[in-house]
């Protein structure tokens, strides 16, 4: 027989019963599982599961946890729960379902796969502590129904051969600082502890590693074992740090850069090189000054009615529309030494130890990019073998006949 779909009370509401005690809710399944809930309590001597909301107790729980990590990875955290109080704040952390989880995760739209990772690691961590000062008694992030989408990977790229001469020639306090990261696979904080201490004959020494507290250099190990390294010294980085004294890209007094000192000198050379690419002074004169009327007048006529009616982002469109950007990133740099490695065919376990990785997983699954150069490569020597193998089989049918002569 077909299954009687269940009337609610005459008040709108759902009714559960355990033990002679009514449980009521605006659905079936929220009643049932508040009547599982007390069921749990009392098989398992629980009084009553105390309430809190999410917001309540993750701003509770988030100091405890500050003291094991940095200030960096603090602050990651306080914005991870600023995600998850921003959804599901005012509910009590016992009524959090998987399906309140997967709405948190929509929030998480085109980021990358790491990000996703270590936020859903986090949202685990705090009902797991949740569950052991008895304010819930199940993780829904741990559920399978709560698994969030899969994030984006290997957003970072190979440069191409025109970037990678810009960098080579353009002048600039970065300058050093990108040939390090390009020719010899640095990360960035691993860059900025370098300075000419760490230059041997043949080779660079990676010995450790900055990392920002508070906007502040914090000198630290790589970050990982295998990240204490001895790097070839190649003859395109050399004359960039043969004679360096002091930090490869000092901050105020000589001292290490600062996350802020950091990212200024970053952006100059960024728009330095676009001023360069568009051929312009300033960015904001763009296609207004009078050498570029010359080029295209109609469309320069209609920034400038544009301009005189008030609708300046319009004009800026108009006017930014073919403006070249330099969109190299500083682990763009590291990435592009790997390709290079591989393309040049060294041997993956070298290539592994000078990128300071404990293992390949990393560089086949990010790195190790099938690049055009290393196709032409590929068939040129299997060209080159068939040749060959033609040349050989070509001899060896001349000496068989000369032999049966």
């Amino acid at each position: 027989m077909p299954r009687v779909k269940e009337k609610p009370r005459a008040d709108g509401r759902y009714q559960r019963k355990y033990h002679g005690r009514y449980f009521y809710a605006d659905s079936p399944e929220e009643a049932a599982r508040l009547r599982d809930e007390y069921k749990y309590q009392c098989e398992h001597g629980i009084d009553q599961i105390r309430n809190i909301t999410v917001a309540d107790y993750a701003a509770k729980w988030l100091p405890v946890a500050k003291a094991s990590v940095s200030d960096k990875c603090y602050n990651d955290y306080a914005l991870q729960l600023e995600v998850l109080t921003n959804v599901c704040g005012d509910k009590y952390m016992s009524a959090v379902v998987p399906l309140d989880i997967k709405k948190v995760w929509t929030h998480y739209l085109g980021y990358s796969d790491s990000t996703i990772r270590r936020a859903r690691m986090l949202y685990k961590a705090l009902f797991a502590s949740a569950i052991e000062n008895g304010y819930c008694r199940i993780n829904p992030v741990a559920k399978d129904s709560a698994a969030p989408h899969k994030g984006t990977a290997g957003t970072h790229r190979a440069i191409e051969p025109w970037e990678r001469r810009i960098i080579e020639t353009f002048p600039h306090r970065m300058q050093a600082a990108a040939m390090l990261m390009l020719y010899a696979g640095l990360r960035r904080g691993e860059m900025l502890a370098f300075n000419g201490s760490d230059v041997k004959d043949d080779h660079i020494c990676v010995r450790q590693a900055v990392r920002f507290e508070s906007n502040q250099p914090v000198f630290a190990d790589p970050k990982t074992e295998a990240g204490v390294r001895d790097v070839p010294l190649f003859d395109k980085l050399s004359p960039f740090v043969k004679d360096l004294e002091g930090y490869i890209l000092p901050g105020p007094k000589g001292k290490a850069c600062s996350e802020t000192a950091f990212r200024n000198a970053w952006d100059d050379w960024k728009n330095s090189i676009e001023l360069m690419l568009n051929h312009c002074t300033q960015k904001r004169w763009y296609f207004l000054d009078k050498s570029y009327r010359a080029r295209d007048p109609r469309r320069y006529d209609q920034i400038q009615y544009l301009l005189s009616k008030g609708k300046k982002e319009e004009a800026d469109a108009l006017r930014f529309m073919d403006w070249k950007q330099w969109t190299v990133r500083p682990h763009d740099l590291r990435h592009s030494f790997c390709v290079m490695l591989r393309d040049a065919g060294v041997d993956l376990k070298l290539a592994i130890r000078w990128m300071g990785h404990a293992d390949e997983k990393m560089i086949l699954r990010i790195y190790d990019h099938v690049s055009d150069l290393r196709i032409r490569t590929a068939i040129t020597n299997v060209n080159s073998m068939i040749s060959d193998e033609r040349a050989s089989n070509g001899r060896q049918k001349k000496t068989r006949q000369r032999r049966r002569a």
